[in-house]
């Protein structure tokens, strides 16, 4: 692609260029969004983006849930691997 349309990015990685940049009422938008939608990746480097911009807007008081929600993301995401590791092992262990 050109310099006017990039390659789009996934997900987990475009919203933290945005976070960078949002003002208060993008703030309220994204994380409707990201609440809608399942993150794959980067769940901590998306959580320290928000929480970064938020005391830079001064907004300390709140966080729109976001920080649970991506804690919650993260924790499906480990159980998936775990689960996709141990069918793997046991396909492993199956007969010869």
């Amino acid at each position: 692609m050109n310099d006017k349309n990039p390659e789009p990015k996934p997900f987990h990685k475009s919203i933290v260029d945005f976070i960078a940049e949002a003002d208060e009422d993008c703030m309220v938008a994204a994380a409707g969004i990201i609440k809608r939608t399942s993150v794959p990746d980067d769940h901590e480097v998306i959580k320290q983006a928000w929480q970064q911009r938020l005391l830079r807007l001064g907004q300390r008081e709140v966080d729109y849930g976001v920080p649970a929600y991506l804690d919650g993301q993260q924790a499906k995401a480990e159980e998936k691997k775990a689960a996709a590791k141990q069918a793997a092992a046991e396909l492993d262990l199956g007969p010869s």
